[in-house]
């Protein structure tokens, strides 16, 4: 009888066990409120380099840093060798490993065009420059859908430019907006 109330209480101890460590494991997700700035992409996670100007929108992408892991035999014990060079006693090593940084990992910032600035109007001259630079198929529709991300990104990556967002560099390049001055 002892048993079946101890089985159970154990159940139900495994069972707040596992809710607490998969509870622990789920990610935090950001809450955007209204007053989120509009540099900030929906994840929340899009900020802007440090000497950015007020009212610029940046996005970024990261290069990975290169590591090489390097081993080396480390002598533990010299070999023992008789006065007429037989070795009684072969050397100890042991074998350590390490890693050095070759190239650290690289912020690159870039500056996109805001969010507010994507009006119908923009976009349906966007998808029409794009259009007959042959990126974009169909009729503009004003709307920045995946058929108009996926021409953005077709055109940045031929112009080797940087990201999946609209640079202010492919807008300029497109003749969207005024091409700042050097």
């Amino acid at each position: 009888m002892t048993q079946a109330r101890k089985i159970p209480f154990r159940n139900a101890a495994y069972t707040v066990l596992a809710t607490a460590l998969l509870t622990a494991c789920t990610p935090e997700t950001p809450v955007l409120s209204a007053s989120s700035p509009a540099n900030q992409s929906p994840a929340g996670t899009r900020t802007s380099p440090p000497d950015a100007a007020p009212g610029t929108c940046w996005d970024k992408t990261e290069t990975p840093a290169i590591i090489e892991t390097v081993s080396e035999r480390i002598l533990i014990a010299p070999a023992d060798i008789s006065d007429d060079g037989i070795i009684r006693k072969p050397a100890q090593y042991k074998k350590e490993y390490r890693q050095r940084i070759l190239q650290p990992r690289q912020e690159n910032w870039y500056q996109i065009v805001c969010a507010d600035t994507l009006t119908p109007d923009f976009v349906t001259t966007l998808q029409r420059a794009l259009s007959v630079r042959g990126y974009y198929q169909g009729a503009p529709t004003g709307q920045l859908d995946t058929a108009t991300r996926d021409a953005i990104a077709g055109y940045q990556t031929a112009q080797d430019l940087p990201g999946f967002e609209l640079t202010i560099e492919a807008a300029e390049r497109l003749g969207l907006v005024a091409v700042r001055r050097s």
